[in-house]
């Protein structure tokens, strides 16, 4: 977790820019935003501010308040290059390593790959480029080099910023081809190449599970299509199509397709998604707590099997991605209901608390068979672990029979004994 260190130059800009325009760092920004957006001319409002306040304090801003600057440079088009630069180079140096299936640190050969810890500085700073009157800053290269590698490494993007950056990268090199220089112009090209490969063999491990919304696998077959010549040689995006085509081509079509995924395992699934990527502004903020309490009293309603379907999902789909704070939630949850006492739930009126006992957990052999065979995968070591989990698993595989899954939990439990 990153930490805001105030020295004693930050301080100094802060009471610098606090003399010149009278007002803190957040107030200017929200101000710019606010303005902006309400169509302000950019000569006016913002370009007055470049040159004595924004540029020399750009490395001083808060993340939620560089944040709201981005967007703001944006909505007004501006197109002074200083500042742009200056939001570069600031984007470009917020990066950090991306954390391994194990918690670790990734490294490739000996060289680190890094990850933004705010995505939405890099797609905003994107946009901006891609406004057809704003030129090319200096150090668009910089950025260009930069923001690529985090494509082919970032494992946190989901569908839509993956169909959304390749519509702005694409949009970007088509619209600047006559700025940019034309041998880095053809290299551009081929690592755009690359990037679209990255993220069709992405979105085929989501469309293969069926939890990848169809929309977006169309959205990004028209990018590719749209944008990269070459997107015809590429295996990946190849294979999206087809098993595009053939879901259309099936009899019930993408009504069949959706019926895949149980709808409340998707719809816990989105529930971690959106949370697991909610912007804290790299960990600047706190994930809000009101979220945790409704994420949690969500949980109540589904059994332990469905939770654990979710988190087998969004493993496969975001390998190693899943937030500690959301591990903990998830592993309490199943925990709580696997608990002899019982589940604390809030009754049916919804006027107390009452408690709902674990025999109330229901399974099918192939229901209590998949269940098993998450629970020996599963990311969450707190539930892979946990006896009471294994101890429902021997008693309702000794109900129905099932001698080799009573086998496995009995070792399970001996194991955690010992």
């Amino acid at each position: 977790m990153p930490q805001v260190v105030f020295t004693l130059d930050t301080v100094a800009a802060k009471m610098r820019f606090m003399s010149i325009v009278d007002l803190k760092p957040s107030h200017l920004t929200k101000l710019l935003f606010i303005l902006a957006i309400l169509g302000a001319p950019f000569q006016q409002y913002l370009r007055p501010l470049v040159a004595p306040v924004l540029v020399p304090y750009m490395e001083h801003f808060p993340p939620p308040s560089f944040t709201r600057l981005i967007r703001a440079t944006r909505a007004f088009k501006a197109t002074d290059r200083s500042l742009l630069d200056a939001i570069i180079t600031r984007v470009v140096k917020s990066t950090t390593r991306p954390p391994d299936a194990k918690g670790g640190s990734s490294n490739n050969g000996g060289s680190v790959v890094t990850v933004p810890m705010v995505l939405s500085d890099w797609t905003e700073t994107l946009r901006t480029l891609c406004n057809p009157d704003c030129p090319l800053p200096s150090k668009h290269r910089e950025f260009l080099d930069a923001f690529m590698a985090v494509c082919l490494v970032d494992l946190r993007l989901r569908p839509g910023d993956m169909c959304s950056i390749s519509g702005d990268l694409g949009r970007l090199l088509a619209e600047k081809d006559l700025e940019l220089d034309a041998d880095y112009l053809q290299q551009l090209k081929g690592t755009y190449a690359k990037v679209l490969e990255s993220f069709a063999e992405r979105l085929n491990v989501m469309l293969k599970v069926g939890i990848l919304s169809l929309t977006h696998a169309d959205i990004f077959d028209e990018c590719c299509r749209k944008y990269c010549k070459s997107a015809e040689t590429l295996g990946p995006v190849t294979e999206l199509r087809e098993t595009r085509k053939r879901i259309n081509a099936d009899g019930g079509g993408d009504d069949e397709y959706l019926e895949q995924i149980p709808v409340d395992v998707r719809d816990v699934y989105h529930k971690i998604l959106t949370l697991n990527n909610w912007n804290t502004y790299g960990a600047y903020k706190p994930l809000p707590g009101l979220f945790q309490v409704d994420f949690k009293q969500a949980l109540t309603g589904v059994g332990p099997d469905v939770i654990l379907h979710a988190v087998h999902l969004f493993e496969q789909c975001y390998p190693g991605q899943l937030l500690p704070v959301l591990d903990r939630l998830l592993s309490r949850a199943i925990a709580a209901k696997l608990n002899e006492e019982g589940e604390e739930v809030v009754s049916e009126d919804g006027r107390e608390w009452v408690l709902r006992s674990r025999q109330a957990i229901l399974f099918s052999k192939e229901g209590l068979q998949r269940f098993a065979n998450m629970l020996v995968s599963t990311p969450l070591a707190g539930v892979r672990q946990n006896p009471m989990c294994w101890e429902l698993v021997r008693l309702k595989a000794q109900r129905l029979g099932m001698s080799k899954v009573e086998a496995v939990a009995s070792q399970k439990l001996a194991s955690a004994d010992t």
